[in-house]
């Protein structure tokens, strides 16, 4: 499996947002009691919407290949914006490219993963 760390986090914008997803399970009871609990030991989860603004040619290429070379199957490792630690996260969904100018743009949306 690859692992590549986050290409070019200089460049990540404020323009990057953080959705944080819950897993639990419940049991729901015939009078209408329901109990709740966390599903696991990993039971947040991160998703990023990351987006890279003003990118050189050289950067916009760093980046690309670094996403290429992960795909969907391999793992990125990244400490977020204002936390202290590295996490492991997968692309989920494409990576889009737009153009202003002689700067480029790059989006892509991660999610969080565990180690088993």
């Amino acid at each position: 499996m690859t692992t590549v760390a986050m290409p070019v986090v200089n460049k990540i914008t404020l323009d990057s947002s953080l959705k944080v997803g819950f897993s639990q399970i419940s049991a729901k009871f015939g009078d209408g009691y329901e109990q709740i609990a966390p599903n696991g030991l990993n039971n947040t989860m991160d998703t990023w919407d990351i987006v890279w603004g003003a990118l050189t040619t050289a950067e916009f290429q760093t980046v690309i290949a670094a996403l290429k070379s992960v795909g969907t199957w391999g793992i990125i490792t990244w400490t977020p914006c204002d936390e202290t630690v590295q996490k492991k996260f997968r692309i989920s969904g494409d990576i889009t490219r737009t153009r202003e100018g002689t700067f480029y743009n790059v989006t892509c949306t991660i999610r969080q993963v565990f180690d088993v």
